[in-house]
């Protein structure tokens, strides 16, 4: 049992509370459905959300449970324990989603300097900043891939804008990167890290979006790349300030809203996000997203390097298939475009998959309904060429069946469609003489095609039966 409480402090916790708390003269009224008993909402309530979770919206003071602005007790172990796994000196939960970890961080790294942003980062960094007043220089992208959507810039634009920035003035106070975008493009953080501060360049404060990199941590090869990666750096840069943000219920078994803020740095800089926590955040966290994530670093500590693979095995098996074992005329990958001099500092996702679906001669919002209407298969990026799909840890072979069913039924019905296109449907005659020049089922050729129009042009009566 001591093993248990160790691993996930927070929901033993809750689970105590839960246990314990019968009724509450302060809030919430939904606590164990009492505000819904015998109500028409009830058995909706029951068949959407659930008893249990109910029981665990609770509201406590931090002698019953813990503070989740000052923690000491459970909070603090399992934020304590998510540190240790990714690699970092300490970690914050964040229960209102990863919008308001951006904010927390920015503002705890932002005093007054110019700020060097990535075009690609979420918008909620573009807000934040902007509402800082901060002096905002965007580092835009300069490679692109039509097809699939992904974009990447340039690692010696990136140099000389930074080293032009220190030669005008103080240079940057915060540069700020996106870790991996939506489409699956990973740029390897400490190496590009390494490649700025080895240049000689004076920024020391650095602000990683890495929310859809949380699962990485458990992939050797992409652990390697990711932003808390960085002993070495903090070795010959004491002075270095490093925060990323995770969007936990994007690649881990965390519920919605769930964020992880993970740093490296001294002291100063843990008390500067704690305040900036303080002021942005909630004061009414959700207990089930914070247990949700004391249970997602728990499920990782132990599952997360086997279930990563499993991943990553189910996305090649797919690619496999679409590319080997069927007639798959109407698909292909989009794969990543020549870099040139960044191609060593970009990866591409292996768990996310850019088709290329061109051949359907459909819309991809239509192939998007298709799937999801027949197949229950829900796919949330697309272009005009291509849809994504992302092979995360909650993906299973059932899954990876459907996708594939699906994809191969549309692929059948549009070449047939294009088929029945170019044959005849009816008879085509023209009369007189009254001789067919297509009969039903026949090829349509450029030489029939040729005959009907010279028939059009005479006058003479083109009958289709």
């Amino acid at each position: 049992m001591h093993s248990v409480k160790r691993k996930t402090p927070i929901a033993d916790a809750l689970l105590e509370l839960q246990e314990m708390t019968k009724h509450s003269f302060h809030a919430l009224p939904i606590l164990n459905g009492n505000s819904i008993a015998n109500g028409e909402i009830a058995e909706i309530y029951q068949a959407l959300i659930g008893r249990n979770i109910l029981a665990s919206e609770l509201t406590t003071t931090g002698y019953l449970f813990d503070s989740f602005f000052f923690p000491k007790t459970a909070i603090l172990e399992s934020e304590k324990l998510a540190a240790n796994l990714f690699g970092a000196d300490g970690t914050l939960y964040v229960t209102t989603g990863t919008t308001t970890s951006n904010h927390i961080s920015a503002n705890a790294l932002f005093e007054k300097g110019p700020v060097l942003m990535d075009k690609n980062c979420h918008q909620s960094l573009h807000f934040m900043f902007h509402s800082l007043n901060a002096k905002v220089d965007y580092l835009q992208p300069k490679f692109h891939c039509e097809k699939s959507g992904r974009s990447a810039w340039d690692i010696d634009s990136f140099l000389e804008m930074v080293r032009e920035a220190e030669q005008v003035g103080g240079g940057y106070e915060i540069i700020v990167l996106t870790a991996q975008s939506y489409e699956g493009v990973i740029y390897n953080i400490p190496k590009i890290m390494r490649a700025l501060l080895d240049s000689g360049v004076r920024t020391r404060r650095f602000l990683i979006d890495e929310a859809w990199g949380a699962a990485n941590y458990f992939n050797p090869e992409l652990r390697a790349i990711s932003a808390m990666n960085i002993d070495t750096l903090i070795e010959q840069y004491p002075e270095l300030e490093v925060v990323c943000t995770q969007s936990a219920h994007k690649s881990l078994s965390a519920l919605r809203q769930g964020s992880m803020i993970h740093f490296r740095g001294g002291k100063e800089l843990r008390e500067r996000l704690n305040i900036a926590k303080f002021r942005f955040h909630t004061t009414s966290p959700s207990y089930p997203i914070l247990a949700s994530l004391d249970l997602a670093q728990a499920q990782m500590a132990s599952e997360g390097a086997w279930r990563v693979s499993k991943a990553i095995a189910l996305s090649e098996g797919f690619k496999t298939k679409l590319q080997n074992e069927i007639d798959w005329s109407c698909y292909h990958i989009c794969q990543m475009p020549d870099l040139g001099n960044m191609n060593s500092f970009v990866k591409q996702d292996p768990c996310k998959l850019s088709i290329n679906i061109e051949s359907l001669n459909m819309e991809a919002c239509d192939v998007q309904v298709y799937l999801f209407r027949e197949y229950g298969v829900y796919i949330n990026r697309f272009t005009k060429h291509s849809i994504l799909l992302n092979f995360h840890i909650g993906i299973n072979e059932s899954a990876v069946n459907a996708i594939l069913t699906g994809l191969a039924e549309l692929q059948r019905q549009q070449v047939t469609k294009a088929i029945k296109k170019n044959h005849s449907g009816c008879f085509v005659i023209p009369y007189p003489p009254g001789v067919p020049l297509l009969v039903p089922g026949e090829l349509i050729t450029e030489t029939i095609q040729a005959q009907i129009e010279t028939v059009r042009n005479t006058g003479v009566a083109l009958l289709k039966i």
